[in-house]
């Protein structure tokens, strides 16, 4: 699946995901439920592009480069 998005890095757009983020403080690993809004900023190297995210349980946008999540295990579609 990444080599293909890595062609098109677009094609993640409307997508819904788990995504594994780590709490600083206390280093307890949880996997948040999201949606893939936009991308934010493009990058010639396509792991680095970044889009704009939206969680279930969060009213906030937030901005990551979801194919080096992905690649690294971080980040799973659903």
């Amino acid at each position: 699946m990444l080599p293909e998005l890595l062609l098109n890095p677009r094609a993640i757009v409307n997508r819904k995901f788990k995504h594994k983020c780590k709490d600083p403080e206390n280093g307890t690993i949880e996997w948040y439920k999201g949606k893939v809004i936009c991308v934010h900023r493009h990058n010639d190297n396509p792991n680095k592009t970044e889009f704009t995210v939206k969680y279930e349980e969060d009213e906030d946008e937030w901005f990551f480069p979801l194919l080096q999540d992905l690649k690294n295990g971080d980040l799973m579609f659903v």
